[in-house]
C-alpha cells in the first residue's frame, strides 16, 4: 500500500506556529527504505534539530518492514491493526538489519521520549532501537566508538505482540545463507515487552548476538511472555554497552559498563526461561 524508496528522504522540521510531525499510514503492507526525520533536517555537517516533541507514525492494516532510519526529537510508533498477510510469513512489524527507531528525548516537559512497536502478528527487529539518545560515533585512539549521547530525562521502549516477539532474526550473510542477528534495545529508563506464543512455544527470542540495556542507574527491564523466553544475548539494566570499530566501519566488538544503581530485570514466563550471556542488575533480577 506503501512503498518508500532507499533514495527517498522525508523530513518535518516544523516551526514557531507549525509541528514537525510525520504520518505514514497503509491499509495493507508498507516498506520504508527511505531515511524519515521528524525534528529537524540533514545539512552538509549533520543533522540539524528545529523542533522538539517531533513524531513518526508508522500505521499499516497488516505489515509494517522498516530497513533505514526513522528518528524523531519526540515519540517513534510502529502499528499494525489487522493480522499479518498471507505473504507476510507471520510477522506484524519487521526491523531490518539496515533499521533503526531512534527516539532522540528532545522534550518540551519533563518526560522523555518514546518508542513504541505494536503487532497483531510477530515482531523481528534485527536492527537497533534506542529512546531516549542519539546515538554517535566518536574517534578514540585511532578508532571509531559507537556511544549514546542520553538525554537526562526517563525514555521507555515497548514491544508489544500476540505473537512471538523475536529480538532479531534472520539476515543474508555474505555467503549467500541465512543467519541470525540479534538486534540492539537500548533506553534510558525502562524496556517492557509483551508477548504471546509461537507455534513452537517461544514468546521472546533474545539471540546471543542480541543486546539489551537501560542507561540510568534505577533502570528497568521488564519482560512478561505467554511461553518461553529465550534470552542468550547480554541483558544490563543500569549500565552502558560501547560498540567499538576499526578505521573501515568493520565491527570489533562490544565492552559493557555497570553502575551501581537500584536497576531491576524482570523476567515473567509462563514456560521456560533460558539464559546465554547472563543478565546483570544492581538491586534485583526476578
Amino acid at each position: 500500500s506503501l512503498y518508500v524508496h532507499a533514495a527517498s528522504r522525508m523530513y518535518a522540521m516544523g516551526g514557531s506556529t507549525s509541528s514537525a510531525n510525520i504520518l505514514l499510514r497503509g491499509s495493507q503492507d508498507m516498506e520504508i527504505y527511505g531515511a524519515v526525520t521528524a525534528g529537524g533536517y540533514n545539512s552538509t555537517s549533520g543533522l540539524v534539530w528545529t523542533a522538539n516533541d517531533a513524531t513518526v507514525t508508522l500505521r499499516a492494516g497488516q505489515q509494517v518492514l522498516v530497513d533505514t532510519a526513522i528518528t524523531a526529537t519526540g515519540p517513534v510508533r510502529v502499528q499494525t491493526d489487522l493480522a499479518p498477510g498471507s505473504d507476510d510469513n507471520g510477522f506484524g512489524v519487521i526491523v531490518g538489519t539496515a533499521g533503526g527507531l531512534n527516539a532522540l528525548g528532545r522534550t518540551s516537559g519533563v518526560a522523555g521520549s518514546t518508542v513504541l512497536i505494536d503487532a497483531v502478528g510477530g515482531i523481528s527487529v534485527m536492527g537497533q532501537v534506542t529512546s531516549g539518545g542519539a546515538v554517535v560515533s566518536q574517534q578514540v585512539g585511532g578508532r571509531a566508538v559507537e556511544v549514546v549521547q542520553w538525554v537526562d530525562k526517563e525514555s521507555t521502549l515497548t514491544l508489544r505482540s500476540d505473537a512471538q516477539v523475536y529480538l532479531g532474526g534472520m539476515a543474508m550473510a555474505r555467503d549467500g545463507t541465512l543467519a541470525e542477528r540479534g538486534g540492539t534495545f537500548r533506553a534510558s529508563q525502562l524496556i517492557r515487552i509483551d508477548s504471546g506464543v509461537s507455534v513452537n512455544g517461544t514468546g521472546v527470542k533474545l539471540p546471543g548476538t542480541g543486546r539489551m540495556v537501560t542507561s540510568q542507574e534505577d533502570g528497568r527491564i521488564e519482560i512478561n511472555v505467554l511461553g518461553n523466553a529465550e534470552i542468550y544475548g547480554l541483558v544490563v539494566a543500569g549500565g552502558e554497552i560501547t560498540d567499538h570499530r576499526d578505521s573501515l566501519g568493520a565491527f570489533l566488538g562490544s565492552t559493557a559498563s555497570y553502575f551501581d544503581g537500584d536497576s531491576v530485570i524482570s523476567i515473567l514466563a509462563q514456560g521456560q526461561v533460558n539464559l546465554g550471556k547472563g543478565l546483570v542488575a544492581g538491586k534485583l533480577i526476578d
